[in-house]
């Protein structure tokens, strides 16, 4: 899927930080799923509910980290590691929103 098209697409122009977006993203789009079945179990459980809204900010964060792949914004470590921290910043505020609702 996904992850063979970045490899592909890094191997040609040696650009690994496409293949790493995608990895993310599906990473971030497995545990959604995962969540989602579960919540079928189990539709009140806090904790799982939680969970489900701190893989969906990975998920925007990861998705985000793709799209600067695609347009070459990501042509250094600095710029990479700025939208990391932008990332992992709006899942703490996220999971900080869903504890005070409790």
């Amino acid at each position: 899927g996904i992850i063979r098209a970045a490899r592909e697409v890094a191997a040609k122009d040696g650009d690994i930080s496409l293949l790493e977006a995608a990895r993310r993203v599906a990473k971030e789009t497995e545990e959604i799923l995962k969540c989602s079945r579960d919540l079928d179990d189990d539709p009140e459980a806090i904790p799982l509910q939680k969970r489900l809204l701190q893989h969906k900010s990975a998920l925007a964060g990861a998705s985000t980290y793709a799209q600067g792949a695609v347009e070459g914004l990501l042509v250094d470590e600095a710029s990479e590691q700025l939208l990391l921290a932008s990332s992992k910043t709006l899942a703490d505020a996220v999971n900080r929103m869903a504890a005070a609702g409790n």
